[in-house]
């Protein structure tokens, strides 16, 4: 397991490639490495239940979509609409309902005797979907200016945009379309690669052999719409740190050594809603979602026997903690879990940027305790880089007592885990799962914990580390007004965010290689 001194790790893992599988691509004059993980068996279409609406007149697709609880992209999609346009008297789909083949491990086995599911699954159509997503590189001309983002000001999604397209500018600064909002909105994925290790290759990220043994580091932002300090401190850091290394050498040649990646905002529609005057208290997406409850990740759903639902669960749309009808049923979420599923493989490390508590989360139970020492590690070296300049209102490590899975929906840093743990896609439950020895699909409810799977799966990312960052402390932080816009500029100063992203590059490498830079 990865140790530390002085917080830097002194050696690195070699990754596990045990189910990676890897293609050579030749583009342009140089061979790119892509990589995929490899299914353990050919994937099987499930039924598929239709329902049908006929139009009548004075309907119109919004009418439709709000009475079908779907959004209009996805009506639009489902009937091949390229308009608005509807015909009084035809029909449309309004519903795809997945009917799975019954090869689980239910089959004799009644999960009752472990516990039983909170949230259905995923529809595997929608997972298809979701793995066949094409990323577009955005491309931008002109010379990139210098700009200053100041903190204390208003920023719109739409000037955030702006920054991005204006960062892309620059040499081995990568943006690309990696999916749409509820609304419409289109989500990206910021990279720092300045050799140009990663590519798109026929809408895929493609990575060079020499990029194959850098650190990939990542991070997330305002998952949860009143948390702006994660969308607008990832676009500092990023933006300050390229604007750095065209004039410092030693950050230049750091970062030629790893490489950046990051989705800024996970929740644009959410984010716009309180800019635009909407609720301070939002956390869900335009469709009322907790996109942090949504994803389909190993302990997703579950409730065992022996455990209390949790608190943090909610049946109802537009409340804090509401996972979803199903789980992974927001555009957002399947954008991210596209993103985790080629990235955590081949990573290092990722940071999801949160907001209220001023600490990190780090462990989470269900996983080994191989694992959970390696996050707790890692989280420890995190707070002690961030609390170097400050004697009082330390970040702090939240570790709650678990109890067995308590029925909320997964997580960001939840799906990635499961990823970087090896877990396959379950077409009857809708989730990532374990096997046992008769190759069934096996939820982790069966378990309860990874240390009571042995056998049961096999890591694909043996040295990746994840944890969730809660910025500030108090409620009085959330949200875009101006007494909030204060307390994260104080709070970015204070911590030191502004060197953020040098320190994780140099924890990645390690003190050896850093020192090989310097020297």
């Amino acid at each position: 397991m990865k140790k530390w001194n002085n917080s830097l790790p002194i050696y690195k893992f070699i990754r596990t490639t045990a189910i990676l599988m890897i293609a050579i691509v030749l583009a342009s004059t140089s061979f790119q490495t892509k990589i995929w993980a490899e299914s353990t068996k050919e994937e099987e279409e499930s039924n598929t239940q239709i329902t049908y609406y006929t139009i009548k007149n004075g309907d119109t697709l919004s009418k439709i979509a709000d009475k079908y609880d779907i959004s209009i992209s996805k009506l639009k999609q489902y009937n091949n609409l390229k308009s608005n346009l509807i015909i009084s008297g035809r029909k449309l789909i309004v519903a795809k309902t997945e009917i799975p083949y019954d090869n689980s491990f239910s089959t004799g086995t009644s999960l009752t005797k472990y516990g039983k599911f909170t949230i259905t699954g995923m529809a595997y159509s929608e997972y298809k979907e979701t793995k066949a997503t094409k990323w577009v590189e955005i491309i931008t001309e002109g010379k990139p200016a210098n700009i200053d983002i100041d903190l204390s000001k208003v920023y719109t999604y739409k000037d955030m945009e702006d920054i991005m397209f204006n960062l892309a500018k620059y040499e081995g600064v990568h943006l690309y379309k990696i999916g749409e909002t509820y609304e419409g909105r289109t989500m990206y994925s910021l990279s720092i690669d300045f050799q140009s290790d990663l590519s798109l290759i026929d809408g895929e990220i493609a990575i060079s052999e020499n990029g194959i043994n850098k650190d990939i580091i990542l991070s997330t932002g305002q998952v949860h719409a009143r948390e702006f300090a994660g969308s607008i401190f990832i676009l500092k850091e990023f933006n300050d740190l390229i604007e750095q290394a065209q004039t410092d050498e030693y950050v230049r040649v750091l970062l030629e050594n790893v490489i950046h990646v990051a989705i800024p905002c996970i929740n644009p529609d959410g984010r716009e809603a309180i800019v635009n005057g909407g609720s301070v208290e939002q956390k869900t997406n335009a469709n009322g979602v907790d996109l942090n409850r949504n994803f389909p990740s190993l302990n997703a759903g579950q409730l065992v026997n022996s455990a209390k639902l949790s608190d943090e669960f909610s049946i109802y749309r537009g409340t804090s903690f509401f996972g979803g009808v199903t789980l992974g049923s927001e555009p957002e979420t399947k954008a991210v879990m596209k993103w985790l599923d080629v990235f955590v493989p081949i990573a290092d490390s990722l940071i999801d940027y949160h907001q209220q508590g001023g600490g990190t989360y780090s462990k989470r139970d269900w996983d080994t305790k191989i694992n959970q020492e390696k996050y707790t590690e890692f989280s420890y070296a995190i707070r002690k880089y961030l609390n170097s300049k400050v004697t009082k209102n330390k970040y702090e490590s939240f570790d709650e007592v678990f109890e067995g899975l308590d029925g909320t929906g997964g997580t960001v840093t939840d799906y990635a885990a499961s990823v970087a743990t090896g877990s396959k896609w379950s077409i009857p439950y809708g989730r990532l799962v374990l096997s046992n020895d008769k190759d069934e699909d096996v939820p982790l409810m069966v378990f309860n914990s990874l240390d009571n799977a042995k056998n049961s799966f096999q890591l694909v990312n043996s040295d990746f580390v994840t944890v969730t960052l809660e910025i500030c402390r108090t409620r009085a932080s959330l949200g875009y007004g101006s007494k909030a816009r204060k307390l994260i500029t104080e709070e970015y100063d204070k911590y030191n965010y502004g060197e953020f992203l040098i320190f994780r590059s140099e924890l990645a490498l390690g003190s050896d290689k850093v020192n090989e830079i310097k020297n």
